[in-house]
């Protein structure tokens, strides 16, 4: 009689418990080893308490590495920055004015498919003198009551390093046993399977 209570009991919390689970994806995944180098920053495209999670995010994954971010909100118009992408001028611009080395151009949204919450983020690391996409990756999540920012960011930060660790120091591409394994193996949690 009691093990059947508990048995109901042990039900009710599983069922609570798997409602509320969310699968991310990662993927579009890449990292140039210039992207080390980077020690000055600064982050568009994101409403600011975004931002800052994304910011704390970056900075908590490499605090060893001296990063540090400047604030180039006003330097924008709102045109600026559409779906993680920015215009040769204002890069420029913002690459003079506040002397970074590198510009976090991310993008977040959120749809409905049928009775899910489908969260995706976009992060693209430019460098701000010529352009170049020095890392890129995108996360979707996948819940019913929608992903938090926070953990977008960090999956999103954490893939990148994980990816950019797996890079040779000579820069001639990823080693011959970096796999998708290699990465999930350091805790990413990345999924292969599809939503």
């Amino acid at each position: 009689m009691c093990a059947r209570k508990y048995q109901g009991i042990l039900a009710f919390v599983s069922a609570l418990f798997l409602s509320g689970c969310t699968s991310y994806r990662v993927e579009g995944l890449f990292t140039q080893p210039v992207l080390k180098t980077y020690t000055q920053h600064t982050i568009f495209g994101l409403a600011p308490e975004r931002e800052q999670i994304l910011m704390a995010a970056y900075l908590n994954a490499f605090p060893k590495a001296g990063k540090a971010f400047v604030d180039g909100q006003s330097l924008l118009s709102n045109g600026d920055v559409a779906s993680a992408r920015m215009a040769e001028e204002s890069r420029l611009r913002i690459a003079q004015k506040l002397g970074v080395e590198a510009i976090i151009l991310a993008f977040h949204e959120q749809k409905l498919e049928g009775e899910y919450k489908i969260d995706t983020l976009v992060m693209r690391i430019v460098d701000a003198n010529t352009g170049e996409i020095a890392g890129s990756v995108i996360v979707r999540a996948k819940s019913q009551s929608g992903a938090p920012v926070g953990a977008l960011a960090r999956k999103a930060v954490a893939a990148v390093k994980a990816h950019l660790e797996l890079k040779p120091v000579d820069g001639r591409g990823v080693r011959p046993d970096a796999s998708r394994s290699a990465i999930r193996s350091r805790g990413l949690g990345i999924r292969d399977d599809q939503f």
